[in-house]
């Protein structure tokens, strides 16, 4: 029953961060192995100080990583390697990766993800939430599947919705 219970709340918990509506940054400092690996990953944009530490260290205690999120990333060949060996890796190599973004010193962490938060957050809400929905979902479409979303549903949503359907042709 308790490992039911786990399993459930662990679910939960992963959909809702790969779900959740508005652009997510990870600030990482220090470790990230195995759940805190899978947050960072689930995130939209990755900062981290020259310290941090990135693994998926559970396939050494029998307990399968999440895979599919750090091939998307990092390609299939490193997540392979990442998820098969439970093989640590710093933050340069993560940054050489494009696992991180950007690396910033640890007194300059959480200013430089706010920095990246405000930016974000130019944007007007709606176009953040549709772009966010595109990112969750073009995952393993097809080109012609993600241009119809993010092209012509942008029209649709936002420059047809904002200025109405035009003079009829």
């Amino acid at each position: 029953d308790l490992a039911r219970t786990i399993r459930d709340s662990s679910r939960r918990y992963h959909l809702a961060v790969w779900g959740f509506a508005k652009p997510m940054i990870a600030a990482v400092n220090g470790a990230a192995f195995g759940a805190e690996f899978d947050l960072c990953l689930l995130c939209d944009i990755r900062r981290a100080t020259p310290e941090a530490v990135f693994a998926h260290p559970e396939i050494k205690f029998g307990a399968p990583p999440l895979f599919t999120p750090l091939q998307w990333i990092v390609g299939a060949g490193i997540a392979r390697d990442l998820c098969l060996t439970g093989r640590r890796i710093d933050a340069a190599e993560a940054h050489r990766l494009a696992l991180v973004n950007q690396i910033a010193d640890a007194d300059r962490l959480l200013d430089e993800a706010i920095a990246t938060a405000q930016a974000v957050a130019e944007a007007p809400q709606a176009a953040l939430e549709a772009t966010k929905r595109y990112l969750i979902t073009s995952a393993g479409v097809t080109f012609n599947e993600a241009f119809e979303v993010e092209h012509d549903r942008v029209f649709d949503e936002f420059l047809l919705g904002a200025f109405g359907p035009g003079p009829a042709t």
